[in-house]
């Protein structure tokens, strides 16, 4: 005689079980596939598909990014994170992410996101070491 196509499991089926986590798995799947579509045009997210208030994550350290910069490249660190970065790789200063060419003094600041307060980016235990993030430039007028 055939096997039932479900086997009891302490007060559930294994039947029950694999359904509720086939549920969770298509859950995920469609979210992430919303997610890949790109925007929605839906109030209150940015051109990115990206909610306006989510903070800027830093490259390297992955957290808020403390007193923000960019670099040429476009890849956005915590000013403390990437000077370290930059003291520890040397001669060849180039981008965590994508291996461009980074200088310490090249790099743009961000102002109104991220931490910057002092409140908001507590003193490290070399902190004294790091210098005060490079100034915005403003574009040359011809």
């Amino acid at each position: 005689m055939s096997q039932p196509s479900s086997t009891r499991i302490a007060g559930g089926t294994a039947e029950a079980e694999f359904r509720q986590r086939l549920a969770a798995l298509e859950a995920r799947t469609a979210a992430s596939a919303a997610a890949l579509a790109g925007p929605q045009n839906k109030p209150g997210l940015s051109f990115e598909g990206e909610d306006d208030s989510s903070p800027f994550e830093c490259n390297i350290c992955l957290e808020l990014a403390r007193e923000p910069v960019v670099t040429y490249c476009g890849h956005l660190y915590c000013w403390p994170c990437l000077y370290r970065w930059l003291q520890v790789i040397g001669k060849c200063r180039t981008c965590p992410v994508c291996k461009a060419v980074v200088d310490k003094d090249k790099v743009v600041p961000i102002y109104g996101r991220g931490a910057t307060s002092a409140q908001d980016n507590p003193p490290g235990r070399d902190s004294d070491r790091i210098p005060q993030r490079p100034a915005g430039k403003p574009p040359q007028l011809r």
